[in-house]
């Protein structure tokens, strides 16, 4: 029998009640569909989270950040097809984007796919440094540059510069950034298996 701990308090239940509430008469808010988000993955409702992604990307088309979101949670959820697809969708339209490149290599991490796996490591490490050294001279206080250079650094296995480059996404990313929750909460775990599988 579960622990009284384990339950969700009264409130807590009625809080998110209300925002679901709120969000399904409101699907326009996009504040309350972030909120909403956010509440279903701190609770690990991945689908409904997904469900969330797709009406902000409808809201939000040229948004790729909700995008990537979503093949993330594809991703964690072990959808490898669908996560694969999403990211490749965004490359069409931002060849550059790490982020999704990272979910790639992800993909064929997971699918066993050496071949693939090989091929992705040879196009990053082609364009990271020529990619990061534009961004960096553009804007040094992007911090998305050092949080996606620190995970192609962890993919290639490059512990010692991967860290470097997440303590400059740490300082810099807003608090409330929702890619800081999300990257907190689901993604430095995820990133911790796979550098303790590297390890074994």
């Amino acid at each position: 029998m579960p622990s009284q701990s384990c339950r969700p308090m009264p409130a807590e239940t009625t809080v998110r009640r209300d925002l679901d509430d709120y969000a399904i008469s409101n699907p326009d808010d996009v504040e309350a569909l972030k909120r909403l988000m956010e509440s279903k993955i701190k609770n690990r409702k991945v689908d409904e989270a997904i469900a969330i992604v797709k009406e902000l990307i409808r809201q939000e088309p040229d948004d790729y950040e909700w995008r990537l979101l979503k093949s993330h949670f594809h991703l964690y959820n072990q959808d490898l097809d669908l996560a694969k697809l999403g990211f490749n969708e965004v490359l069409e339209k931002e060849p550059f984007m790490v982020e999704a490149y990272h979910g790639l290599v992800t993909v064929a991490s997971q699918g066993d796919s050496e071949s693939e796996l090989k091929e992705l490591e040879k196009r990053i490490e082609d364009a990271l440094e020529r990619l990061y050294q534009e961004l960096e001279k553009e804007d040094p206080n992007d911090f998305r540059s050092y949080l996606c250079q620190g995970i192609i650094y962890t993919m290639l296995r490059k512990k010692d510069e991967a860290e470097k480059q997440f303590e400059k996404y740490q300082r810099l990313v807003p608090e409330g950034h929702p890619y800081n929750k999300y990257f907190d909460k689901v993604f430095r775990e995820k990133m911790e298996n796979e550098r303790a599988g590297s390890r074994s």
